[in-house]
């Protein structure tokens, strides 16, 4: 399945100016019934599907379906366990419902520009590890403790890589791209659709910290000005 808009055509040899994601809405099939057809088959997808393999983590590791006595591992997974179920319902209702390609939720072009994705991770990785990580240590070093047992943490980095960029990756999707999408549908006006996706998604649990929220905040206001959420280099 081709993107059905790139820069320059539209697929049908209409010459277009350049678009941006959140003008991909238009693209394919974007009738109101298909966006509330598409949240109720992402939110089952997630909310029924993913929280019955989140319970049946927690059986598999301790024999029972509380949350509560697992161990910090376990309670990873058991949180982790409902994204790919997330991810799959996002990908069924814009390739199924909506009749586009998954793409088209990042940005209107054929391909990502992996360039802007390195220029956002820096954006957002060196001040997170200079503030939040290295800040946090200097001036409460009791929060942080050592582990010296290495086969533990060799096997547990790859798994926590995998499923946190899962997680991240989802919730972008869906936030950043498949609300705020949707909203632009609704309110002309673009900025305001931006910002209220933003500000659904810094109020998730994930989403608390003082210091992500705050910087999460000051990337929303970039996001009206990037032809993809990619630009603005905000990621989880």
């Amino acid at each position: 399945m081709r993107i059905n808009a790139t820069r320059g055509k539209q697929g049908i040899g209409t010459e277009v100016k350049d678009v941006t994601y959140v003008e991909a809405a238009r693209w394919g099939k974007y009738r109101g019934w298909r966006y509330v057809l598409g949240l109720t088959i992402i939110l089952f997808a997630w909310l029924v599907v993913g929280t019955g393999a989140s319970v049946l983590v927690a059986i598999a590791l301790s024999g029972q379906p509380d949350y509560s006595v697992l161990d910090p591992f376990g309670k990873f997974l058991f949180v982790m366990a409902s994204f790919p179920f997330f991810l799959a319902g996002i990908l069924i209702a814009v390739t199924v419902i909506h009749r586009r390609h998954p793409l088209t939720l990042i940005a209107a072009r054929e391909k990502i520009s992996w360039r802007r994705v390195g220029h956002g991770f820096v954006a957002w990785f060196v001040p997170f590890c200079l503030i939040g990580g290295l800040g946090q240590y200097l001036f409460y070093p009791d929060t942080f403790s050592f582990n010296s047992d290495l086969a533990a943490f060799a096997f547990f980095v790859p798994i926590a890589l995998v499923l946190t960029a899962i997680q991240t990756t989802t919730e972008e999707l869906f936030f950043r791209g498949y609300i705020v999408q949707g909203a632009s549908l609704i309110w002309s006006n673009r900025v305001s659709g931006d910002r209220a996706s933003c500000d659904i998604h810094r109020a998730a649990p994930r989403q608390s910290g003082g210091d992500r929220r705050r910087l999460a905040h000051g990337l929303c206001h970039l996001l009206p000005r990037s032809g993809s959420f990619v630009d603005c280099g905000f990621v989880d």
